[in-house]
């Protein structure tokens, strides 16, 4: 993809004893495609691993030997793993090795690591709840939650991506403000360069105490107030199309006025009739709990870009479209 920020380091999360092995070459040709576009990227592939027993029960602390022999297996499947993937200026595996007691304390030392060394973007696979991990991986959705806790923009694959096809269809969900409008252009800018279609998601927002219909008997004025929203939506989504039109790409809006649902629902819906690659950009993916992106990741068979809100909006863009 198109990524909306500027990419020295590039921190992969990878598993290099998954059984799942086409699911960590999908994640290291996108890595290749980025570090292609840069040239100086630096990629840093991590694995994270609970030195805790497999009971949980009785410590037992990993020396320094034994994780050194794991990394010298790792970088050996890594090697199989990025076999004819052109990657470049690719580290060792670096292997963490932490007593770990939950999944929420591994994503942090994760995150913790990514920060101190520079880290612009995570790369991490997901199996979608399919289970496969390797013989030390942490339990659980790890990648899920990995995502709620992420202050770094964040690349998820998915299981059902296939790479060789790249990505046709995005959905770019948006509240229609100004800073959302500017990831929509860096969005239409990455279409362009993959002559992708881009869905235009958005939902009215009108939080309301009490049923639509019983609000309006009380107060007829909340209907008049609803129609005017919905036609102020109406007129800068058409501003926006007008906007991909010029950039010559293909751009269908779907708004949602109906008085029922939450956001999470709406776009969840909307992704489910409209495949695509998901684009979660300020100020919406501040929005969003951790279901709405579980739900997300294994909706979708594209990858999705996660951008957390405190990441600025106008940095340059890199191409990562012709993954081959």
């Amino acid at each position: 993809m198109k990524f909306l920020i500027e990419i020295s380091k590039v921190i992969w999360a990878v598993d290099p004893f998954a059984e799942n092995v086409r699911l960590q070459r999908s994640a290291a040709w996108a890595i290749s495609k980025l570090s292609q576009e840069t040239g100086s990227t630096v990629i840093q592939p991590i694995y994270l691993t609970n030195d805790w027993s497999r009971e949980g029960i009785v410590p037992q602390r990993w020396n320094r030997s034994f994780i050194e022999k794991i990394e010298a297996f790792g970088n050996d499947s890594l090697k199989d793993i990025t076999d004819k993937i052109p990657l470049k200026n690719i580290n060792p595996l670096q292997v963490i090795s932490r007593p770990y007691e939950s999944i929420e304390q591994g994503a942090g030392e994760l995150l913790h690591s990514a920060r101190i060394q520079g880290g612009n973007l995570i790369v991490a696979s997901t199996r979608a709840g399919k289970g496969g991990g390797g013989p030390f991986a942490l339990p659980g959705s790890f990648v899920e939650t990995l995502s709620n806790l992420s202050g770094l923009p964040l690349l998820v694959v998915n299981p059902k991506w296939k790479h060789a096809t790249g990505i046709s269809s995005i959905v770019f969900p948006s509240d229609l403000s100004q800073e959302s409008f500017e990831w929509f252009k860096r969005t239409l800018e990455f279409a362009k360069t993959t002559t992708a279609k881009v869905t235009l998601f958005h939902k009215t927002d009108f939080p309301l105490s009490q049923p639509f219909e019983t609000a309006v008997r009380v107060f007829p004025e909340i209907r008049d107030s609803l129609f005017r929203r919905v036609k102020a939506s109406q007129i800068e989504a058409k501003r926006w199309a007008a906007v991909a039109e010029k950039s010559g790409v293909r751009l269908s809006v779907v708004i949602d006025s109906k008085m029922v649902g939450s956001l999470s629902e709406a776009v969840i819906t909307c992704v489910e009739k409209h495949p695509g690659s998901v684009v979660v950009a300020p100020p919406l993916s501040a929005s969003y709990p951790r279901s709405t992106i579980r739900k997300l990741m294994s909706r979708s068979p594209f990858p999705m870009l996660l951008v957390p809100t405190p990441v600025r909006a106008d940095m340059r863009t890199l191409d990562f479209s012709k993954v081959t």
